[in-house]
């Protein structure tokens, strides 16, 4: 597909869907959603409960077209180590909000691509998971 008129062809761009990256979509937000019932579901989850994680890899090597959240990518891996580090600490948080010693079966990587990550800072997220 070299021109946007081929897009427009298949119906890429006359729908109003959910980003790619956006579950549940943001037009489902509302002010009456808040962290009440999360910290309920967390403090009533039993120890064999399968708990999902998901983490935004918010990084591309060049624009990305299947979403609106980038306006470009980047050449920079700087920030790639201590944005790792950081997502370690939010999940080590929410680790901390459940009981019954329940934590993160499965991790999900969603947004920009996982690849960008040098393998072994993908392996220090993924170890870093397991240790929480």
């Amino acid at each position: 597909m070299k021109r946007l008129s081929d897009l427009c062809h298949f119906g890429r761009f006359n729908a109003k869907v959910p980003r790619l990256e956006s579950y549940p979509p943001a037009n489902w937000f509302s002010e009456g959603i808040n962290a009440d019932p999360v910290r309920t579901w967390q403090s009533n989850a039993t120890e064999d409960a399968e708990i999902s994680l998901y983490f935004h890899i918010p990084f591309w090597r060049r624009l990305c077209w299947f979403c609106g959240c980038r306006t470009g990518g980047t050449r920079k891996t700087a920030p790639f180590a201590s944005y790792v580090e950081r997502v370690l600490s939010k999940a080590a948080d929410q680790r901390r909000s459940f009981v019954n010693g329940v934590g993160p079966k499965r991790p999900h990587m969603g947004s920009g691509t996982a690849t960008i990550l040098s393998a072994s800072l993908l392996d220090r997220l993924l170890r870093g998971l397991d240790d929480i």
